[in-house]
């Protein structure tokens, strides 16, 4: 509520303001990096609720029982926000030139600086031989990520 802008006379909406995360990005990466609305964000490791987003396909892409039951209601949000989006035209990455590739950038990004390997409280839970086999395991995963991207 702190970030809307409310006029009391004509009882309505009149702007939504909020820079914490602003940036100057591609406008898919809205889509890849936050949905923080829908109760926490569509992150990497569920590629199958993302391929959704990508395709603007709640209905063959996955189906219900293949969504963890705690992602059950980011996907029907999702699922409703794909379709309101898609009544008023509006910008979604099912229409977005280059969305794809953006998803294999961000793919690579985080794999380059993992959360779990960047974050300084999460390196404070870790032992010293969990961090060294999550470094070596990221490589892995980064060498396999160039290989598919003919490097």
């Amino acid at each position: 509520m702190n970030n809307m802008l409310y006029d009391t006379e004509k009882k309505r909406l009149t702007a939504i303001l909020d820079f914490d995360w602003a940036a100057v990005t591609h406008p898919c990466d809205e889509f890849l990096s936050g949905f923080w609305d829908l109760g926490g964000g569509i992150h990497e490791e569920n590629a199958s609720f993302q391929e959704c987003v990508m395709t603007g396909d709640f209905s063959s892409t996955i189906t219900p029982s293949d969504v963890p039951s705690e992602d059950m209601e980011k996907w029907e949000i999702g699922k409703l926000l794909n379709a309101a989006l898609a009544q008023r035209g509006a910008m979604r990455p099912s229409n977005l030139e280059a969305a794809r590739a953006i998803r294999k950038l961000r793919e690579l990004e985080n794999m380059l600086c993992p959360f779990a390997l960047s974050n300084e409280v999460m390196l404070r839970r870790q032992s010293e031989e969990a961090k060294q086999e999550g470094k070596a395991h990221k490589g892995q995963e980064i060498l396999r990520w160039l290989a598919g991207a003919g490097f």
